[in-house]
C-alpha cells in the first residue's frame, strides 16, 4: 500500500489538490450532521469518490483532512 506522498509522486502530480483532480475526486464543503466529524468520504455505487468537508476550516487542517480521506481510498 502506498502512502499519500508516494501516490502524489507516482502519478507525477504537483500536490494534493492536483492528485484529487487526477482521480476525479470531488470536494464539497457542507455542514455535516453530527459534530464528531469534520470530513467524510462517500464512494457511490459506480466507484465515484466524493469528500465532504465542513466549511470555514483552517486551510492547513482542510489539506490534512483531504490527505486523510485520500489515504482511506488507498486502503479500500
Amino acid at each position: 500500500m502506498m502512502e499519500v506522498h508516494e501516490v502524489i509522486e507516482y502519478y507525477n502530480q504537483n500536490g494534493l489538490n492536483e492528485t484529487l483532480d487526477y482521480f476525479d475526486i470531488d470536494i464539497i464543503h457542507k455542514e455535516l450532521r453530527g459534530k464528531t466529524v469534520e470530513s467524510r468520504l462517500v464512494i457511490d455505487f459506480y466507484g465515484k469518490a466524493t469528500i465532504f468537508i465542513q466549511p470555514d476550516l483552517n486551510e492547513n487542517y482542510e489539506q490534512f483532512l483531504k490527505a486523510h480521506e485520500l489515504g482511506i481510498i488507498n486502503v479500500i
